[in-house]
């Protein structure tokens, strides 16, 4: 199970944010759960360099960054 899983499940059963209270959870994961959903939902319309700049710069990070939060979270 890759940590994007993990995380989605945790959101169905209401848990990621008690985890994220009890600091079980970085509050880090939280932003990386929005960028990777935001660059899954990008791949669907376009080609993967430029789902990767898109998402870049609607979050306003690098793009090595959003390559390193696609390896972790798949």
């Amino acid at each position: 199970m890759v940590m994007y899983e993990i995380i989605k499940e945790l959101k169905e059963k209401d848990l990621f944010s008690k985890c994220l209270q009890t600091g079980l959870i970085s509050v880090s994961f939280s932003r990386y759960y929005d960028i990777y959903e935001f660059y899954i939902a990008e791949i669907q319309t376009t080609s993967k360099m430029t789902a990767l700049v898109n998402t870049s710069e609607k979050f306003n990070v690098g793009e090595r960054s959003v390559y390193n939060i696609i390896a972790r979270m798949s």
